[in-house]
C-alpha cells in the first residue's frame, strides 16, 4: 500500500486500517468514532483519494483495488532485502534456546524468522501470523498457537480485538517482531494501529522483546508508535545506526546485534 501521504497523520492512518478491516465505512459513521464534523471526515477521504489509496462513492469509503494495490506491496516486501532478513533470521534463531516460548507478529522478515527456528527443538510459538503458522507446522519439535480472528488478505495476519483476548492468555519468553520505522530517539513506529495493538499486547505478556530490522528502516517514517527504546531488549540488524541512536540504545539497555551479511563472487548479496 502507498502509505506515503499519510505520515505523521494517526487519525488518515486509523482510517485506512478501519476501511480495509470493514472493506468499507461511511464518512458519518467516521465522524461518530473519531468525534469530528462530518466535513473533517470528507476532508480526510480527499486526502486518502487524492494519494490513491481509497476510493469515495455517495459518502462511503472503499480501499481503491485493494488486492492489486496490497498484494503488489506485500511482493515487493517479499523480494527486498532478502539477504539481510535471512541473515538476521539465522542469528535470532541461533540465539533462542530450546524449549523457550515465543510470540511472533506478522511480516516478511519474521516468515524468514520462523523458517530459522525450524531447527529448534521444544519450542512453543503463539502468532498472529497463518503464513508463519503455517511454517511452523512443518516442524514436530515445535508447539503452534495462532489466536481467532479476522485474517487480513494482503499479508496473512490475523486482527482484531479477540487476537488481543487470546494472547493475553499466554506468557512468553521472548516476543519477535520486525518494525516499520525506527525513529533517532530509538521509538519504534508501525503503520497500521491493529498490528500495534496486537504486538504491544505480546511485548507485556513476554519477558524480552526482540527487533528484527534491516537497515531501511532507519530512514524510514511512519505514523503509529509501539513502544520506546526502554521496552526494547535487543535489535538485531545488518548495519550499525547513526551514532546518536547508538548512544540512545546503549542509555536504555538495548543489546545491538550487527549481523554480517555475505556477499558472492557476483557482488550480489546471498
Amino acid at each position: 500500500m502507498n502509505d506515503k501521504k499519510i505520515h505523521n497523520a494517526p487519525r488518515l492512518n486509523k482510517i485506512l486500517a478501519i476501511i480495509e478491516e470493514h472493506g468499507a465505512c461511511s464518512q458519518d459513521e467516521l465522524a461518530k468514532l473519531f468525534d469530528v464534523s462530518v466535513q473533517t471526515i470528507r476532508r480526510d477521504f480527499a486526502t486518502l483519494r487524492n494519494s490513491n489509496l481509497i476510493n469515495v462513492k455517495s459518502g462511503v469509503a472503499y480501499i481503491n483495488h485493494a488486492d492489486t494495490i496490497i498484494n503488489t506491496d506485500f511482493s515487493m516486501r517479499q523480494t527486498t532485502h532478502m539477504a539481510e532478513k535471512e541473515a538476521i533470521a539465522l542469528r535470532i534463531a541461533r540465539d533462542i534456546q530450546d524449549g523457550s516460548t515465543i510470540f511472533l507478529t506478522a511480516g516478511t522478515t519474521i516468515e524468514k524468522i520462523a523458517a530459522a527456528l525450524l531447527n529448534k527443538k521444544d519450542l512453543t510459538v503463539i502468532t498472529s501470523s497463518i503464513r508463519v503458522a503455517n511454517i511452523l507446522c512443518s516442524s514436530e519439535t515445535i508447539n503452534v498457537f495462532i489466536p481467532k480472528g479476522k485474517i487480513r488478505n494482503n499479508n496473512g495476519a490475523i486482527i482484531g480485538s479477540s487476537v488481543v483476548e487470546d494472547i493475553s492468555q499466554f506468557h512468553a519468553d521472548y516476543t519477535i517482531t520486525s518494525v516499520g520505522a525506527i525513529t533517532e530517539e530509538g521509538v519504534l513506529l508501525e503503520y497500521n494501529i491493529d498490528d500495534v495493538a496486537i504486538a504491544r499486547t505480546m511485548i507485556g505478556q513476554s519477558e524480552k522483546l526482540i527487533v528484527a530490522t534491516d537497515y531501511s528502516k532507519f530512514s524510514r517514517k511512519a505514523a503509529v508508535v509501539l513502544c520506546k527504546p526502554s521496552s526494547i531488549d535487543a535489535i538485531y540488524c545488518d548495519q550499525y545506526p547513526s551514532a546518536e541512536l547508538q548512544r540512545t540504545l546503549e542509555d536504555n539497555g538495548v543489546v545491538f546485534n550487527k549481523v554480517d551479511v555475505l556477499i558472492n563472487m557476483d557482488g550480489v548479496d546471498s
